[in-house]
């Protein structure tokens, strides 16, 4: 990632600075990964509540996790204009003589497993790059029948309904997660920390990370999760 475009939406109730585009120079750690390029947008704010839940007695199992993304209008309404932006971005003259084939993308089924490091990833993706390398002709049916998944650029640009479905459909965490155990009063029945960071309830336990924040902030989340752990140590050590 080399640069970047953060933005207002000016959507009603939104804060400044919500919106953030950003390009990168590969899209994947493999051969295949390092011949496309990539646009991402993100909504800095989100709005869109989700669940964690028990899956089992035991301790050990995975979590129940439904982030139920995009099921705010506020966040879906703005995903709209951010991908309206990609598709303006991707007309420009200067993104059109720099690049062979601009195309939409999820990450499908198969991108997910390609992703995952390993010997015959590394093996075959290399064999793809080759085979892209070797012919226009190629490259451009791999990327149709095997990369792209997405409805076309000007479908996005011009059809809310395809366009929304493909963002319900399409869109993904950006490892930001936050809010589980908030921060709150005695009195809030959603609230699982006091300001002291100690959980209701249970005596001699403390949270000290992002899923503390009572709201999901406008922007990164390292700062603030180093912040809450120095805040909660220092109250710990005043608390001796």
């Amino acid at each position: 990632m080399f640069a970047g475009l953060r933005w207002s939406s000016g959507f009603e109730g939104c804060p400044q600075g919500d919106m953030y585009l950003i390009p990168s120079n590969k899209a994947a750690w493999h051969s295949i990964g390092e011949q496309l390029g990539l646009i991402m947008i993100w909504v800095n704010r989100s709005y869109s509540t989700g669940e964690v839940k028990l899956a089992s007695a035991d301790p050990a199992a995975p979590l129940d996790i439904d982030f139920n993304m995009a099921s705010d209008p506020r966040d879906m309404e703005r995903l709209v204009i951010g991908v309206r932006m990609m598709c303006r971005l991707q007309a420009d003259p200067a993104v059109q003589q720099s690049v062979e084939q601009v195309f939409p993308i999820s990450l499908s089924d198969w991108a997910r497993k390609l992703a995952v490091y390993g010997r015959f990833n590394a093996t075959q993706t290399w064999l793809g790059a080759k085979l892209m390398d070797s012919s226009a002709a190629i490259r451009r049916l791999m990327i149709e029948r095997l990369i792209a998944d997405a409805p076309t650029i000007d479908e996005l640009a011009h059809d809310d309904g395809a366009c929304r479905e493909w963002i319900s459909g399409a869109v993904l965490g950006h490892w930001h997660a936050s809010c589980t155990c908030r921060m709150g009063a005695a009195d809030d029945p959603g609230a699982v920390t006091d300001p002291s960071a100690r959980v209701y309830g249970v005596e001699g336990l403390r949270v000290a990370d992002a899923s503390i924040m009572p709201m999901v902030p406008c922007a990164n989340t390292n700062i603030p999760t180093i912040m809450i752990g120095e805040k909660v140590a220092a109250a710990i050590l005043a608390e001796r």
